[in-house]
């Protein structure tokens, strides 16, 4: 009988310095995983950071033209009541710049864009019916969107356009 048959099954033959052959290749795996996860978790740790960061700085984007789209609306709404053109155009530009301080959106440059057309409806007589658009314009710096010390701007644009009550009075 040799030594092999008289173990019997699932035993194992121990070779050389007291190792055991049946256990050696999966030690040798276990051992060549050995800090397999701290990597796993060193690369995917700044990863997922990145991903958070760029979702918030989308949202913060979009945060910043949410505050611009209402602003310019109430600056619609408060130029459709103006007597004229060249009051419309003040006013429009005292509540947007009022609603974006309001709101905490620190815009390096504001603007209120349109010429005699967007105005044009509240020069139209008592009895005729118009509309006034408000385009405004946003440029805020990306340190004070993002991160702090980030270089550059963003500008961002909305439109609102408000109906002029036909039977308004006029030179208020």
């Amino acid at each position: 009988m040799s030594t092999a048959g008289a173990m019997g099954p699932g035993r194992c033959q121990r070779t050389g310095a007291g190792t055991n052959t049946a256990d050696s290749p999966a030690r040798s795996s276990r051992l060549g995983q050995r800090g397999a996860a701290a990597v796993e978790v060193a690369v995917l740790i700044p990863a997922l950071l990145l991903v958070c960061l760029g979702v918030v700085g989308v949202w913060r984007v979009w945060w910043a033209h949410a505050q611009l789209d209402a602003a310019t609306s109430a600056a619609a709404r408060a130029a459709a009541q103006a007597a004229g053109p060249d009051q419309g155009r003040q006013r429009a530009a005292l509540v947007l710049t009022a609603d974006l301080a309001a709101a905490g959106l620190a815009c390096a440059e504001t603007d209120v864009l349109g010429g005699a057309s967007a105005f044009g409806g509240l020069s139209l007589g008592t009895g005729q019916a118009g509309t006034v658009t408000v385009t405004s314009r946003c440029t805020v710096s990306l340190a004070a969107l993002l991160v702090p010390g980030l270089p550059g701007t963003i500008t961002v644009t909305a439109v609102a356009t408000e109906t002029i009550d036909a039977y308004r009075e006029h030179g208020r």
